[in-house]
């Protein structure tokens, strides 16, 4: 038996949560992205007509949603490549003990085909010695 052991369990990871997470994130993310373009032309055209205090404190309003909201992109962005990068990790990390586990189970057979070859030596051994044996008590008699 090999002296080592691979790890007989397999990675722990919700392949699947981690997908629809992903597809929850791009989809928000697009969501928030398409805002901009469906606001545009409504907000330019309230500019154009609204004045005064109020029209400030829209426009300072505004400004801190949309870097709120690009803010919030990019966080939806970077949660997509951490998902995607835990994905790849625990493939690997799957692929590493499934190999793992092939190069023990081969050891093992190397290991009990050279057991099995050193009891045939021994056996034919054995068998010489009997023979031989054999022969000399024959000689003698």
């Amino acid at each position: 038996m090999p002296t080592w052991q691979p790890n007989w369990n397999d990675v722990e990871f919700d392949f699947a949560a981690a997908e629809s997470a992903i597809v929850e994130c791009r989809l928000a993310r697009e969501v928030l992205q398409r805002r901009d373009a469906v606001l545009s032309g409504p907000l330019a055209q309230a500019r154009e007509q609204w004045r005064g205090a109020k029209r400030i404190e829209f426009d300072e309003n505004e400004e801190a949603l949309r870097r709120d909201v690009a803010q919030l992109i990019e966080e939806l962005r970077q949660a997509e490549q951490s998902l995607y990068a835990d994905i790849a990790r625990a493939h690997n990390e799957q692929v590493i003990r499934v190999r793992a586990r092939a190069q023990w189970h081969e050891e093992l057979r190397e290991e009990q085909e050279l057991e099995r070859r050193r009891q045939e030596i021994a056996a034919e051994a054995r068998a010489t010695e009997a023979r031989a044996a054999s022969g000399a008590t024959t000689k003698a008699a």
